[in-house]
């Protein structure tokens, strides 16, 4: 019901930018039809939408994981919200792959292009017990007043969940000792989730 209320509060997101990070926005080069179709803004728009979406970087169609998942977000926030200038930054580096670099030069990229709000659904393969250089990067961005709003649940059940349990193995960082997690809920010990 974003269209009632657009209506009873008389906006429609002119004046945000919100941007995109995912895996590719026009690999398969099908924008012109969703332009055409009302979908996405752009020049040949029906209803006169036509600030076209800025796309700063995107996937190569030959990458295996160009399946436009970019523009079916951008389509859905241009439903809700479609005087909203729109931004696409693909989570993939320049390599083709995804690591904590590429997204944070996603983010990076997105905060610097004067994004107000950053959607991703990127599945990051980062640090697990620490903050590697994406979260940093998104931790920045909303520290200086951007909305990221993260697809968390993408991968919603690939994860771990476990109560706590040790074998009273301990270890030292800096000048301070902790008991390492075990794993393994047998008999067994496995301190490193192999």
């Amino acid at each position: 019901k974003a269209d009632i209320a657009r209506n009873n509060f008389k906006i429609d997101g002119s004046g945000i930018k919100i941007s995109i990070i995912s895996n590719s926005f026009n690999a398969k080069d099908l924008l012109t039809s969703d332009i055409a179709n009302g979908e996405l803004p752009g020049a040949n728009n029906p209803a006169g939408r036509f600030q076209p979406i800025k796309v700063l970087k995107d996937l190569k169609s030959d990458n295996v994981f160009a399946n436009e998942e970019g523009r079916a977000l951008a389509q859905i926030i241009h439903d809700k919200a479609p005087g909203a200038d729109l931004l696409f930054h693909t989570s993939f580096g320049d390599s083709g792959n995804l690591d904590d670099r590429s997204y944070s030069e996603a983010v990076n990229s997105l905060v610097a292009a004067g994004a107000n709000i950053i959607v991703e659904d990127a599945l990051i393969p980062t640090s697990i017990f620490q903050d590697g250089e994406a979260a940093q990067a998104a931790k920045k961005a909303v520290d200086k007043g951007i909305t990221v709003i993260s697809a968390a649940g993408n991968n919603g059940r690939t994860s771990y969940e476990s109560d706590y349990r040790s074998d009273g193995t301990t270890f030292n960082f800096g000048d301070k000792t902790f008991e390492a997690l075990d794993f393994d809920p047998s008999t067994n010990v496995d301190l490193f989730q192999d």
